[in-house]
C-alpha cells in the first residue's frame, strides 16, 4: 500500500507469471499481469443492498478480509471489476 495524504493505493501481485488471454478472476490471485481492478472506499453493506436491489453486477457477498477491510466485488456495465471496501474498526 502507498499513502499520500488521505489517498491509499494498493498494489497486488498476481499469481500468474505471464500474460495470456486468461480472464480476470475476482480472487485476486490468478489473474494475468496488468491492471486488475479499482477499489473504492464506501459503506460496503449499504452499497451491496443498493446494487443488489438494482440488479447490477454484484459478484460476491460482503466479507471481512484478513487485511482489515470489509469488501464486496461488483462488475460495472462495461465488465470492469470494482472492489468496494470499508476499513474494519480496530
Amino acid at each position: 500500500m502507498m499513502v499520500a495524504a488521505t489517498a491509499r493505493l494498493f498494489v497486488f501481485q498476481s499469481g500468474a507469471q505471464e500474460a495470456s488471454g486468461a480472464p480476470r478472476n475476482l480472487d485476486l490471485k490468478n489473474s494475468p499481469p496488468g491492471i486488475d481492478h479499482i477499489g473504492l472506499l464506501v459503506d460496503v453493506d449499504k452499497s451491496y443492498r443498493e446494487r443488489k436491489s438494482e440488479r447490477l453486477g454484484v459478484c460476491q457477498r460482503p466479507a471481512d478480509q484478513t487485511f482489515g477491510a470489509r469488501t464486496v466485488a461488483v462488475r460495472d456495465p462495461d465488465g470492469n471489476d470494482l472492489y468496494l471496501l470499508k476499513w474494519l474498526a480496530k
